[in-house]
């Protein structure tokens, strides 16, 4: 649901069950957003850092910062995401400046669950009151340190990986050159990665590099300009991985995102 004022601001709602979602590059709102994790795990990344959450979990996500979710456990879960615009939040102290993270206990956990089925809903005024009550559970409750930054000494490591791959996926990046940058050897590198991504490496660099050529196609640059600053190291290489993934040719995908500029 999308509950538009006369700011031309609009709240948000999104209401989802996942069986899996590795979200493949990090992104930022302009607005607020309110994570609430109704069932299953993952774990968070905000800038270069990882957080790992559990059902009834909840986090609140400043403008502008980058961020994003991968699978934790089984990959199963449910959540509701609420974009909060600044226009509509009482200027004060306790907004975060990059990330809050709670874990409601007793009644609290209970009044949140019951928030958002109501966020749910198609009422607009309900929805907004429930999205409002939900913001301000949240801030009245401390940040909650054991879940930030994820203990494990492994995800710890990971989270440096991949915050290092976000950052260099347009170079030239290899398994060797990141098991050289990050003192291990290619094998666990390799094992490590999958295990808390669920992807290998090259697919995840490919995904974040196809994210990045599907943008800048849309925007009607040059086919060889694309694949270049995208980091492929081949016309043919990247044509082949954008016709594997999205079912067309990157010079189709060109002409669509020019006509929708022109319209």
């Amino acid at each position: 649901m999308d509950i538009q004022f006369r700011t031309q601001d609009i709240l948000r709602v999104s209401y989802k069950s996942l069986s899996a979602n590795n979200m493949a590059r990090a992104h930022s709102h302009p607005s607020y957003e309110l994570y609430y994790l109704v069932s299953g795990s993952r774990y968070l990344f905000v800038s270069d850092r990882l957080y790992e959450a559990k059902a009834g979990d909840a986090f609140l996500v400043a403008p502008g910062i980058p961020h994003r979710t991968l699978d934790a456990g089984s990959g199963a879960y449910t959540r509701l995401t609420l974009n909060i615009p600044l226009s509509v939040i009482p200027r004060c102290d306790g907004l975060p400046l990059k990330v809050h993270l709670c874990r409601p206990e007793g009644w609290r956990a209970d009044r949140m669950r019951e928030l958002s089925e109501i966020a749910r809903g198609t009422d607009p005024i309900r929805v907004f009151a429930a999205a409002m009550e939900m913001l301000s559970t949240l801030l009245s409750l401390p940040h909650v340190e054991s879940l930030a930054p994820a203990s494990s000494p492994s995800l710890s490591r990971i989270a440096g990986i991949v915050g290092y791959i976000d950052a260099n996926f347009t170079s030239d990046l290899t398994v060797t050159s990141i098991s050289e940058k990050f003192f291990i050897s290619e094998y666990y590198l390799c094992r490590l990665f999958k295990q808390y991504t669920g992807r290998t490496i090259h697919g995840y660099i490919t995904e974040l590099r196809l994210s990045l050529c599907e943008g800048l196609l849309s925007e009607g640059l040059e086919v060889d300009r694309v694949w270049r600053e995208s980091g492929f190291g081949s016309a043919s290489a990247f044509r082949c991985a954008y016709r594997k993934h999205f079912g067309i040719p990157p010079r189709s995908a060109r002409r669509v995102g020019k006509r929708l500029d022109q319209k």
